[in-house]
């Protein structure tokens, strides 16, 4: 028995747009000892979306007033275009009115102002959108003959689609066609899985739960009803807030290093993030605030312990949802002392009598590089030997001086004389002392400690003389 594989179609409509998928077997008749060698077509991962437009939508209501033999007509437009609802004309770039009495076949352009009694008349409304898309016409039947006819129900509900939760604006855009008033409305809502509620005077102002609503309106004009019009209402989810996140590298840093900020910051609901607020703060003080975050911390505040944070806001694409702000996100970057002192001192050993000088650089931790800074200190000796014995006198005090700088060599420099023996075993009596640099910058100080050794006095040097023959 030969057999015949049917290809398979599978097509989704949306709201929105259309999903296509389509899979197929080989449309060749076979034997049935041949199914292990028939094989369906490669399903793709990725689905095809195809957005649609949507034509414009014409609504208005009528109001007739008597006014002797005529009536005075009032028309309200409530015309919208789904695609463009956020705009201020609601999408709408031209308005084509007409009307004629029932019984006549040529249109007249415009809106009626007044129309006389006894007749029937018909009015006709057409929109177009940015699109330069017509709608379909709507055309209404209005009546100032001495017959009461039933009235017509008829309402707009906006946004549609609608936000779980969220205030919906529904106008009721009933009319008779006698104009005669509404007096009497009959509201219904039902959900998406459940029955009819009650009937209520008033529309709904929210729904409570995501899926499609229906809404029924009943008109009477005191004595005949109107026949039911319904409209559904799709409700969907409310706007989910999107997600900070970043990093930061390296860390820690120095502080006259260049961090890199790599933001991973998205929006479950995949809609873009169209702003973004960071804020630092260092040790835990106050909150700076910037719109790009500072890649270096030497302007900021230095070295220290920074918290810094991030939040995103979102920009839904449907107008009916808000933007949300994130949460803030935190990371925490350890900044270091940019600069190290190194120091030095030449001669070395030295002498009573004889100058010394003291060299001093700032340099950056990372690669010795030498960095500026604000001033240069020398403290000659320290109180205390390198063993932590006393080193000074009774009654002296080490001397400190500013250092100078040599912009060319970036090189702080200081010339100092050794003065002569005093105490005996105190400085600057033979030994070994302490000598110390201190760097500053922006209130931070950094300092080396170098050890000095003293070896007698310039004025008692041997100095042995070889006279040539």
């Amino acid at each position: 028995m030969r057999k015949k594989a049917e290809p398979f179609l599978l097509v989704l409509v949306l709201m929105a747009g259309v999903l296509a998928l389509f899979a197929g077997s080989p449309g060749v008749a076979l034997a049935d000892n041949w199914d292990e060698y028939r094989l369906w077509s490669y399903m793709p991962a990725d689905s095809l979306n195809l957005y649609v437009h949507r034509r414009p939508v014409a609504m208005f209501g009528v109001q007739l007033v008597k006014n002797g033999d005529y009536y005075n007509v009032t028309i309200n437009s409530d015309a919208y275009d789904l695609d463009h609802f956020s705009q201020p004309d609601k999408g709408i770039t031209e308005h084509k009115w007409s009307w004629r009495p029932a019984n006549n076949i040529s249109w007249t352009s415009g809106k009626p102002v007044t129309l006389a009694r006894d007749n029937d008349y018909l009015i006709k409304y057409e929109v177009k959108d940015m699109e330069s898309v017509w709608s379909f016409p709507v055309v209404k039947l209005i009546s100032t003959r001495n017959v009461n006819m039933p009235p017509v129900a008829q309402f707009s509900v906006k946004p549609n689609p609608a936000v779980v939760n969220k205030a919906v604006t529904i106008t009721d855009l009933s009319y008779d066609p006698n104009g005669t008033p509404i007096a009497q409305r009959q509201w219904r809502v039902k959900p998406p899985s459940g029955s009819w509620g009650s009937t209520t005077s008033t529309p709904p102002t929210k729904f409570s739960t995501v899926g499609e609503w229906t809404i029924e309106l009943k008109v009477s004009d005191g004595s005949l009803w109107s026949e039911p019009y319904y409209q559904t209402v799709q409700v969907i989810p409310d706007n989910t807030p999107p997600v900070a996140r970043f990093t930061v590298q390296p860390n820690p840093v120095y502080e006259d290093q260049t961090v890199t900020y790599t933001d991973t910051s998205y929006d479950p609901d995949g809609d873009p993030i169209v702003a973004r607020e960071w804020r630092i703060r260092k040790d835990g003080g106050a909150w700076q605030y910037f719109t790009n975050p500072p890649t270096r911390f030497d302007a900021v505040g230095g070295a220290g312990i920074y918290d810094i944070e991030l939040r995103v806001q979102d920009q839904p694409k449907l107008s009916q949802l808000e933007p949300k702000w994130s949460t803030w996100y935190r990371r925490t970057l350890t900044v270091l002392d940019s600069f190290e002192v190194v120091g030095s001192i030449t001669p070395n050993p030295g002498e009573r009598g004889r100058n010394i000088t003291v060299r001093a650089s700032a340099v950056r931790p990372s690669d010795g590089q030498k960095v500026l800074i604000d001033s240069m200190k020398v403290i000659i000796p320290l109180p205390q030997k390198p063993d932590g014995s006393g080193a000074l006198p009774s009654g002296v005090s080490s001397h400190e001086a500013w250092m100078n700088y040599d912009a060319a060599n970036k090189i702080w420099h200081c010339t100092y004389t050794i003065p002569d023996l005093s105490v005996k075993g105190r400085w600057p009596d033979d030994g070994t002392y302490l000598v110390k640099v201190i760097g500053y910058r922006n209130g931070t100080a950094k300092e080396d400690v170098m050890e000095l050794t003293i070896k007698g006095h310039i004025k008692r040097r041997l100095i042995i003389r070889t006279l040539s023959w």
